[in-house]
């Protein structure tokens, strides 16, 4: 049995892992314990050594737990710009290079063999625009800006690409449309991810579908 605790950086990913991830990964005999450090520290994304110094001693915690795992669910999206190869990825024009050398980085500067970082290109809603259209049981009378976000969804090659603009990144874009989104995104988040479903992101989302397939090989080792 792999314990994975999954350090996520706000309230919304956090109800995702319950919600949705542990049932998944369940199947193969990993179980969740996401930790909202975006609740325990308020100013994270602000502050780099913050987030080691927790997860460090997350991880001192369970020293002699061998089947203990540590992963992240961090937005690349106002990432810290003092988290390690910041500024040297910044340039980067292919995103999913630059969120590799990240999360590379973030890996080296932990150095324990059992962390796993994870970086949502660009941010968490980026998986809500696989299938966008799952969000209207929550706004049934926004039919019409819905249809809109999903054939702004149909511009892109996938939706981990829409960028992490301050005016367009995933979630501005819902919220340009439907302005209430951002008073209940806690909640319509991972509802409308339970919806949309994890095999369906993973066909959509490479990057999102290559950190599963590392949480899976977990149990297989």
């Amino acid at each position: 049995m792999i314990r994975l605790y999954i350090i996520t950086e706000g309230v919304t990913e956090e109800k995702f892992v319950k919600k949705t991830l542990q049932s998944y990964l369940v199947q193969n005999n990993i179980f969740c314990y996401p930790i909202n450090f975006g609740g325990l520290i308020k100013k994270y994304k602000q502050s780099y050594p913050q987030v080691k110094d927790l997860i460090q001693r997350l991880i001192k915690q369970e020293h002699q737990n061998k089947e203990a795992h540590f992963t992240t669910m961090f937005d690349l999206y106002a990432l810290p710009d003092d988290f390690p190869n910041f500024k040297s990825s910044i340039n980067s024009p292919d995103p999913y290079k630059r969120v590799d050398e990240l999360e590379a980085s973030f890996a080296n500067d932990l150095d324990d063999r059992r962390f796993m970082p994870y970086i949502q290109l660009h941010e968490y809603e980026a998986l809500l625009f696989t299938d966008i259209s799952k969000i209207l049981p929550d706004f049934p009378n926004r039919a019409q800006e819905v249809n809109q976000l999903v054939s702004l969804s149909q511009n892109f090659s996938s939706p981990e690409v829409i960028d992490d603009n301050k005016e367009s990144a995933p979630s501005k874009r819902i919220i340009k449309l439907i302005p209430e989104y951002e008073g209940e995104k806690v909640s319509v988040g991972p509802l409308a991810a339970g919806r949309i479903g994890i095999d369906e992101m993973r066909l959509k989302c490479r990057h999102f579908d290559n950190w599963i397939k590392r949480l899976i090989e977990l149990s297989r080792q």
